[in-house]
């Protein structure tokens, strides 16, 4: 059993939310477009849209560790969460020289199963 599959219920996203689910894109352009339908159609259309493509980057550990308690993940989970984000570190390479490491405090894994959950 995937670590996913234990804690996913204590883990779900709002009905409102359309990217990084299943039935994602689709559904989001299809209800895009039923909106824009309706409202053209009565000469009301003002629209606004927002670009998550940094989200991955933006995310404070902290604030993640929070809403994870007040979610009521088992303690494990936490446990294991915390372990991964608090031993991220980087270094930086330009021009064929490489910086120190250093930790990073924001940001969950691009790539990993977890983090559009997260």
């Amino acid at each position: 059993m995937y670590m996913i599959e234990l804690v996913q219920e204590f883990l779900l996203t709002s009905d409102l939310q359309f990217g990084l689910k299943k039935s994602g894109c689709s559904h989001a352009i299809n209800t895009m477009q039923s909106v824009i339908n309706y409202y053209t159609a009565r000469g009301l259309l003002l629209m606004c849209a927002l670009d998550t493509v940094k989200a991955f980057e933006k995310v404070n550990h902290y604030c993640l560790y929070t809403k994870l308690i007040r979610k009521t993940v088992p303690v494990q989970f936490l446990d294991v969460i915390i372990n991964w984000y608090t031993k991220c570190f980087a270094r930086v390479k330009w021009n064929n020289m490489l910086s120190g490491s250093f930790r990073l405090c924001g940001g969950v894994r691009q790539g990993g199963v977890l983090s559009p959950i997260l």
